[in-house]
């Protein structure tokens, strides 16, 4: 029955010391007789915790009991775990106690005595035979079933009471009077060492004295049980404190192996006693079935045992589906269905049953896969004192196939007399088997009739079509549509049916589509607004469109078009067509506001039509709504200038007083001014402080000229702001602007008088006075944008926040200084700069990427002026200046801008100290 595989040589081999704690124990089986069956260990698994490994496997064909192939390893202190051969006879193993081991050894702390009287001793050796003489014998596998002719490693120990495994105590194995089998051999971990000639062995000896009783020691250091190959993945090891014993039997029945710690004072922990059950037996398990709907399923399991020659007659075979919803096994001869039921094997070692699928309501064939799971259990025998195990468990499945057709159906529901309504109908099988026989009918009332098919019907009637019938494959799907025209209203219903034969009988199904047909009653009206009624040629005319629902039925799919003569084109598109869906317009609700416009292209008169269609077809239509397209009429431009200042009424300004000035150009025409030129000049008595835009300015002319590439549309305006100075008494000083677009101008001027007398300007001259800033040699300059602000208050600030105000000469300082833009509007050409103290050095700038000189008298650094200041906005730098002479002076930082021209400055105390 078993297949034997070749001896292989058995040694242990030392290994370094032991890093897992030792909590449980391995054990392994072999098939064969006299060989060792497959190793299953993986070297991972060491290096992570102490694992329970357990031989031989589950043979997954269902063949045998026990496969060649290697088991898995499974964790003992799991409480689900189970060795893999006898899992359903052993569900919970008992855990052996916790045993850990230290890296030298040593005991974590010494025995303090567990016999009256004695205590710890300071030898190690003494304190390890109280360790062994208090502790507590572990083995394991305590229950384990194993094939005849296989081979059971068992392994023990002993625990102190420090929780340590105890080395170099004795271990004494016995077989009991009435076990089959016999001891194969015991575990030496000296076993093939080279020792010298006068050397004792120290320590208990290590012999078999018979086929029932061995004498064996815990090992002194971790080693491995190999199979003599290379692979060290097959290898079993074996811990420091561990020994083993080998047991086989050639026939079945129940192996005692009792394992005795001699030298321990503690007589109810000094013993453990392993129970081994040798079985001989294999089996089949049934194959999966695929049965048509509502045949019954016979399910035959196989036992045998002796090499498969003779049936395990009385053996009990357990059946049990896992989803009942689909199939039940009948008992009491037919009467009655269970989800679970026991066979009995006969002589010939069959164990039969049969199920049945469960039936559905409304007629529907059932269709589905059960599963089944199988146990075969071995009973109990009493007169050999061993109880009942499941040897084995497997699955297997039962599959009862059927057509089964999906009818889907769609088209209008909704439509007016003379509409032609599309229908379809398709059918899927979504089965296990194909169809045969399918047939499509569909059937509608009088008053619709048939237009077309997508294909041939096969039977048609005044108020039917029928297709088929015709198989339909597993997994196909076949689509029919019909084309029907409705003669008059009315609320009906249009259905199809599917039929098709299975299991004899013939199944249908059926679904309907609701179909209400009905006479409009629609007030559709355009009407011109009375601004279009004339309009010239290139402009637009807009029309109203009003849309009731004067009837008693819900308009849906409701669109309106709406159709223009050639002279009216659609802006968007260009067309003489626009279309607008409305969708559902329930009776008495007023439509959405819809409003056509159009270009008039030519004159004359002109009309636009409205049509309603509802479901494709058209409702209504309305009357033509005329306008009338005239010629073009020439349009010329008209604008018109103003100058806004701050001047006081009189206007009068006193020296060095600033005149802040808007000028503002209005579209007054019809038509937009493009590319209007503009020139500001003032008198020789003011100077020209700020101006916004970019421009041309003639010093000797006192000039500037603006040439805009841009347009100011209808009813817009354009605006330019300047901030001049009176520079000189005695005359009265002006600024005329003027403008000219497109051969339309206009000029106005500000005039005022300048008097000696305290200034209103807090804003400081530049050092040039001759000319304004920017001016060349040639009399022509190219200003930047600016924009003007009340020069009374500064919108923007600056701060120096010191890293260091106190340092000694040598020493780095580092600053940082920090603008904001106080106004809520933007800023440009903010221009950041700031004195070094005496005696100081610059040695870096830290600036946003910003560009940085030093002016002539090497204590001024400017910074590249920032383009754009957001509003609310700050920017910051930092520098470090090396100081090299000792003084108290100041480190000044100011900032300008085109809102903020006045310098704001701060300044920042530094005291430089000896050192």
């Amino acid at each position: 029955m078993f297949q034997n595989q070749s001896t292989s040589k058995k040694a242990i081999h030392a290994s370094g010391p032991t890093f897992c704690m030792a909590r449980s124990f391995w054990s392994i089986a072999q098939l064969g007789s006299v060989a060792w069956t497959a190793l299953l260990l993986l070297a991972s698994v060491f290096a992570t915790g102490c694992q329970t490994l357990s031989l031989p496997a589950i043979d997954p064909t269902g063949n045998r009991i026990f496969s060649n192939d290697f088991t898995k390893l499974v964790d003992p202190h799991d409480p689900n775990n189970g060795y893999p051969s006898t899992q359903p006879a052993f569900q919970q193993p008992p855990n052996p106690p916790a045993c850990i081991q230290g890296k030298d050894g040593s005991p974590k702390k010494l025995c303090q005595g567990c016999l009256s009287g004695k205590g710890c001793l300071a030898k190690r050796k003494e304190a390890e035979e109280i360790r062994g003489r208090c502790g507590q014998l572990l083995l394991t596998p305590l229950s384990i079933v194993a094939p005849v002719g296989g081979e059971v490693i068992l392994l023990a120990g002993i625990c102190g009471k420090d929780e340590y495994l105890v080395t170099n105590e004795p271990i004494e194995w016995m077989l009991s009077p009435k076990s089959v089998g016999e001891f194969v051999e015991v575990g030496d971990d000296t076993k093939g060492q080279r020792r010298s000639f006068w050397k004792k062995e120290d320590g208990p000896k290590v012999e078999k004295l018979g086929v029932d009783f061995a004498r064996g020691r815990t090992s002194r250091e971790a080693g491995n049980i190999t199979r003599g190959t290379a692979n060290t993945a097959d290898d079993l090891p074996i811990r420091k404190g561990q020994t083993w014993i080998s047991i086989t039997s050639p026939s079945e029945g129940v192996s005692k192996v009792t394992a005795l710690a001699p030298d321990s004072d503690v007589w109810d922990q000094r013993r453990q006693t392993a129970t081994i059950y040798w079985e001989d037996a294999a089996w089949d398990f049934p194959q999966p079935q695929v049965l048509n709907s509502g045949q019954v399923a016979s399910l035959i399991t196989k036992v045998w045992r002796s090499e498969r020659t003779i049936g395990a007659e009385g053996w009990e075979v357990r059946y049990r589906v896992l989803n009942p919803e689909i199939a039940n096994f009948i008992v009491n001869a037919g009467n009655d269905y269970s989800p679970v039921v026991k066979a009995i094997v006969d002589q010939n070692g069959v164990a039969k049953v049969d199920m049945q699928i469960a039936a559905l309501p409304n007629g529907q064939i059932p269709r589905g896969t059960a599963m089944i799971e199988i146990q075969v259990v071995r009973p109990a025998r009493s007169s050999e004192n061993i109880p009942e195990l499941i040897l084995a468990m497997g699955t297997t499945s039962v599959t009862w196939t059927a057509p089964q057709l999906q009818l889907q159906i769609g088209g209008s529901e909704n439509g007016v007399p003379g509409q032609i309504l599309s229908y379809f109908a398709s059918v899927a099988n979504i089965g296990d088997v194909d169809a045969e026989n399918v047939r499509i009918t569909a059937t509608f009332p009088p008053g619709l009739a048939l237009q077309s098919t997508s294909i041939p019907p096969t039977t048609q009637t005044p108020n039917s079509v029928t297709f088929g019938p015709a198989p339909l494959p597993l997994r196909n799907v076949t689509d029919v549509s019909i084309n029907l025209i409705a003669n008059a209203g009315m609320n009906a219903e249009v259905k199809f049916d599917v039929s098709y034969f299975a299991q004899g009988r013939e199944i249908q199904q059926t679904q309907s589509r609701r179909l209400l047909v009905q006479q409009p009653q629609l007030n559709l009206r355009v009407v011109p607004r009375p601004e279009a009624m004339q309009v010239e040629l290139g402009n637009e005319a807009t029309f109203d469109v009003i849309v009731e629902n004067l009837g008693r039925e819900t308009l849906n799919d409701l669109t309106i078009v709406l159709q223009s003569d050639p002279g009216l084109q659609s802006p968007r598109d260009n067309r003489n067509t626009a279309v607008y869906a409305i969708g559902i317009l329930r009776p008495g609700e007023p439509s959405p506001k819809i409003t056509g416009v159009f270009r008039v292209e030519k004159t004359g008169n002109l009309s636009v039509i409205a049509t309603a269609q509802a479901l494709g077809q058209t409702i209504a239509s309305s009357q033509p709504a005329t306008i009338t397209g005239l010629p073009t009429t020439p349009k010329t431009p008209s604008l018109k200038l103003q100058i806004n200042s701050d001047l006081p009424n009189p206007p009068v300004v006193a020296v060095g007083g600033l005149i802040n000035t808007t000028f503002t150009i209005f579209n007054t025409g019809p038509v937009p001014l493009r590319n209007p030129v503009i020139a500001m000049q003032h008198s020789a008595n003011v100077r020209v402080k700020a101006l916004s835009d970019r421009y041309d300015y003639n010093d000797s002319r006192q000039l500037a000229q603006w040439r805009l590439q841009q347009e100011i549309g209808v009813g817009r305006s354009l605006e330019l702001q300047g901030r001049f100075e009176a520079t000189a008494a005695g005359a009265q000083g002006s600024v005329m602007v003027s403008v000219d677009c497109e051969g339309v101008a206009d000029r106005q001027s500000v005039v005022f008088d300048i008097v000696n007398g305290p200034s209103n300007s807090n804003v400081m001259p530049p050092s040039n006075t001759n000319s304004p800033p920017g001016s060349n040699s040639s009399g022509v300059m190219q200003k930047p944008a600016l924009s003007l602000n009340d020069a009374e208050e500064p919108r923007l600030s600056v701060t120096i926040q010191p890293v260091t105000n106190a340092i000694r000469v040598g020493d780095v300082g580092t600053y940082e200084i920090r603008i904001e833009n106080l106004a809520n509007k933007p800023d440009q050409r903010v221009s950041l700069s700031f004195l070094m103290p005496p005696g100081s050095s610059l040695e870096s700038i830290r600036a946003k990427q910003l560009q940085w000189k030093v002016a002539s008298n090497e204590r001024q650094i400017d910074l590249e002026p920032i383009k754009y200041f957001r509003p609310n906005d700050s920017f910051s730098c930092v520098i470090q200046l090396k100081h090299k002479e000792p003084t108290v002076s100041e480190l000044i930082a100011s900032v300008t801008s085109i809102g903020q021209t006045k310098p704001v400055s701060k300044s920042l105390p530094i005291r430089v100290l000896e050192r």
